[in-house]
């Protein structure tokens, strides 16, 4: 039976959670589901692991989740991830999550 929500907060109210793991779909803005993406960010949702094609635009959807610290990993499906706009953030995320020498 579909749900009709009030609110896009309302709708991931019982489905959002510290320590979750999310699948975004779209590449950029594009088809991703940003009220929700929001919402989430409202939320104050952490420790979040993403599986994405890319870290969504600043300020914006996927992008305010990242700028909030909020994503513990992201599993990126283009490795052009590191190039985007968040370039310097995910660098240092990523040399937290990958393992790597010190030079």
């Amino acid at each position: 039976m579909a749900k009709i929500y009030e609110s896009p907060a309302s709708a991931i109210e019982d489905v959002v959670f510290d320590g979750m793991s999310m699948a975004v779909g779209g590449f950029g803005l594009v088809g991703t589901p940003e009220y929700l993406l929001v919402a989430i960010h409202e939320k104050g949702t952490k420790d979040i692991t993403v599986v994405a094609n890319n870290a969504g635009a600043v300020g914006k959807a996927l992008g305010l989740i990242l700028e909030a610290g909020h994503i513990k990993k992201q599993l990126p499906l283009i490795p052009v991830i590191i190039l985007s706009s968040y370039g310097s953030i995910l660098r240092a995320r990523l040399l937290v999550i990958l393992p790597h020498k010190e030079h």
